[in-house]
């Protein structure tokens, strides 16, 4: 005893437990009181001498991490310096995402001799509920103890996961607060596996720690997010002159692509307008052969002009101009119209079609000549893909909410896979057949875009016993929503 505290304990052992009395007791008493001064003057000396070493260690730590451009070029040795000060088995660095409430595990250290059988990776995972959230908030230290007896801080979810195996033995961490300004900006993390665990020496020694590291720590992290946003920033900006110079690639092809569709319409009416009148007149002027060449004039000229169509359409779409004029219609005469668009199609292919529909006169709502051209686009997919000779079927039905079409072939069929992918624009399905019959890809992309923006639906499946289905409804009512 000195100054009235008890500074050190002495005592002796002997194997004869009745080997000591009273008598020994006062003896060794005695000399406890003769040694007690120099014993408490030694200690004094120790614990001076650790805190001057303490000292010196903890400004070389900060003069370390002051000089460093970033902790990664220094985190070696400043792991070595910190297991001088601390013994532990891993550590972490925590940067704290406040306006995410997120947390970043980066610089990672793991004593290869520790037994675990994990890995710790940097890592990204939610603030909310964990023992950083805890230090962020408090703003002061923690301490944890588990898998022993002691009373320890309340359980918190831990920032690295826990030992393998229900009987993976005590275990205990520190984690600090890296304060700078007013704000936490990131934790300092230690843990120890074994009995000799974490005292409240070594949390207020992080604390320390954290208070020697955390200016060069926050600096870097801000310069690091400055880095980072201006790689963002970098990015962003090419992403908007990619974007605008694409705009205008698309802006040129789209003024190309109209101005050549017209230039070709202008002579292709006239071309079909005398064949027309060739056709009718046919039976009278023209032999036989003569008559076949022109139906196969009219025949190209009318694909031809189905093509410009397609490709105006296209234009329109892409530059945002295209609309539904809706009024009301007699969809079944709009059908026959349909059928005697394609009579020379069907007819050069010797196909018929058979039209099953419920009723002669179909009113609807909706915009004529765009379901005249999906309708016919639908027809001409079958016939180009059917064999010569074979049925093209087409149905019609309604109720008061809806009118559906379905037109079924005899042709090679879809893929079951991804049938949707028909509607892409140019996409066409990779077979030796598809790849033999002419065709753009365009089609059916439009035909979709025209259903949808009369809020109907478009599908094309297989058919039982070989050939395809192309399905679509729309609205029938004049209040139907676009």
């Amino acid at each position: 005893i000195w100054g009235g505290q008890v500074v050190a304990v002495l005592g002796v052992r002997h194997h004869d437990p009745m080997k000591y009395d009273d008598a020994d007791q006062a003896k060794l008493e005695r000399v406890a009181a003769q040694i007690a001064g120099p014993v408490a003057g030694a200690l004094l000396r120790e614990r001076d001498e650790a805190l001057v070493r303490e000292r010196v260690m903890l400004t070389g730590i900060g003069e370390l991490m002051g000089g460093a451009p970033d902790l990664g070029s220094v985190f070696e040795e400043f792991t070595k310096q910190i297991l001088k000060l601390v013994p532990f088995d891993e550590m972490a660095f925590l940067e704290i995402d406040h306006d995410r409430q997120v947390v970043k595990r980066e610089h990672i250290f793991q004593d290869k001799r520790a037994s675990r059988s994990r890995r710790l990776d940097p890592s990204e995972f939610s603030l909310a509920g964990t023992w950083v959230e805890k230090v962020s908030t408090s703003r002061q230290g923690v301490l944890r103890h588990s898998g022993s007896s002691e009373k320890t801080d309340k359980e918190l979810p831990s920032p690295l996961p826990p030992a393998p195996g229900p009987n993976a033995g005590p275990r205990s961490g520190v984690m600090v607060p890296l304060i700078w300004g007013d704000e936490v900006t990131a934790a300092f993390w230690l843990k120890r596996d074994g009995e000799n665990m974490f005292t409240e020496h070594d949390l207020a020694l992080a604390e320390r720690i954290a208070a020697q590291i955390a200016g060069p720590v926050v600096g870097w992290t801000a310069r690091q997010r400055v880095v980072e946003l201006a790689e963002e920033r970098r990015k962003r900006e090419a992403a908007e002159l990619r974007a605008e110079a694409l705009a205008e690639i698309s802006e040129t092809k789209s003024n190309f692509v109209s101005a050549v569709s017209h230039e070709l319409r202008t002579p292709l009416t006239s071309i079909i307008a005398f064949a027309d009148i060739l056709n009718r007149r046919g039976d009278k002027d023209l032999d036989e052969r003569p008559l076949q060449q022109v139906k196969v004039i009219q025949r190209n000229a009318r694909r031809l002009e189905g093509l410009i169509n397609e490709l105006l359409d296209l234009s329109t779409m892409e530059s945002g101009q295209f609309e539904i004029v809706r009024s009301t219609f007699d969809f079944a005469s709009m059908i026959a119209e349909s059928l005697e668009s394609s009579e020379l199609q069907f007819e050069a292919l010797s196909q018929t079609v058979k039209l099953k529909m419920v009723t002669e006169v179909l009113p609807i709502n909706g915009d004529r000549e765009r379901l005249l051209q999906v309708v016919s686009i639908l027809l001409n997919n079958a016939s180009k893909y059917s064999p010569n000779g074979t049925e093209i079927e087409i149905e019609i039905t309604a109720d008061e909410e809806a009118l559906t079409v379905e037109v079924r072939d005899r042709g090679p069929g879809i893929p079951d896979d991804r049938p949707e992918e028909l509607f892409e624009m140019f996409h066409r399905a990779d077979d030796e057949l598809t790849r033999r019959v002419p065709g753009t890809g365009i089609g059916l992309h439009i035909a979709k875009r025209i259903i949808d923006e009369h809020g109907g639906e478009i599908t094309i499946a297989p058919r039982e016993g070989g050939g395809a289905t192309a399905r679509f409804w729309i609205p029938t009512g004049v209040n139907a929503q676009v």
